[in-house]
């Protein structure tokens, strides 16, 4: 049976790693250099929210989340997607982690979820499964995101 609930991101780092690898792997557009002590920090000032999914103990999901105050919008309380990912053989879960974590921000009191998706391995116009999953469950697309490598010289 799969359970849900929210952990801390330096308690479970070393189980972690592999599903983030993982995550990399199938989306990364660019080389996965996490910078640990920056998630940890945001963790430890309760900014970082890791909603996990264990089947029978083993970690199998995430989705992970910076909360707090939006610059452009100071009185609503958003959570931005860090990362979601589920194991090929757990995918299943990915509805049910995804309303986990929902549950989890309600009771937070916080107003919006933004969930991202990179499209970047999709043909062009093709929403990805996941950003189809989001449709389903009531997300609306707000936005696109634009991405330019800028070299010196």
């Amino acid at each position: 049976m799969i359970e849900f609930t929210v952990e801390s991101a330096a308690r479970i780092e070393r189980e972690i790693a592999p599903l983030i690898a993982a995550h990399a792997a199938e989306s990364a557009y660019l080389p996965l250099d996490l910078e640990c002590a920056h998630y940890f920090a945001l963790d430890d000032a309760a900014r970082l929210v890791t909603v996990t999914a264990r089947d029978d103990g083993r970690l199998v999901g995430y989705d992970a989340f910076t909360v707090g105050a939006h610059p452009h919008f100071a009185t609503a309380f958003h959570a931005v997607n860090e990362g979601i990912f589920v194991a090929p053989g757990s995918r299943r879960a990915a509805v049910s982690l995804i309303r986990a974590a929902e549950r989890h921000l309600a009771r937070a009191a916080l107003s919006r979820y933004h969930g991202s998706v990179r499209i970047h391995y999709q043909s062009p116009g093709k929403l990805p499964r996941v950003g189809k999953l989001f449709e389903a469950l009531g997300y609306e697309m707000i936005g696109m995101l634009w991405s330019k490598t800028v070299a010196a010289g």
